[in-house]
């Protein structure tokens, strides 16, 4: 997948790119970086899901046959809550996770340059 995102990219421009990705996203730009570290000016991976890159092809195979949400990561994505009442309840909710821009130990965020 990482190869099909660099062929992508081609496509757009000839010169560095930012890479950005959340999720799973953030794994596959982290990929094609270190494939071709040449194409990219920087990244910025946003609570990037790592595997071990020798699931990532049968990840792809599961994708291709549409069963890709058999994988327990997947399930719960996809019962994640998008849409929330209030911005209490965002807040309450995502308090602890991550996404509320500290840790579980309530440290900030880090930013490591590549």
């Amino acid at each position: 997948m990482a190869h099909d995102m660099l062929t992508a990219m081609t496509k757009v421009s000839d010169g560095p790119l930012l890479g950005v990705g959340h999720s799973f996203g953030g794994v596959l730009t982290l990929y094609a970086a270190v494939e071709a570290p040449e194409r990219f000016r920087g990244l910025v991976l946003i609570e990037p899901v790592l595997l071990a890159r020798h699931r990532l092809p049968l990840v792809w195979v599961m994708q291709r046959l549409g069963q890709h949400h058999r994988f327990p990561l997947a399930r719960r994505a996809s019962r994640r809550t998008d849409r929330f009442y209030s911005l209490e309840e965002a807040r309450n909710r995502l308090k602890g996770r991550g996404a509320d821009g500290a840790d579980r130990e309530g440290r900030a965020p880090r930013a490591i340059g590549i």
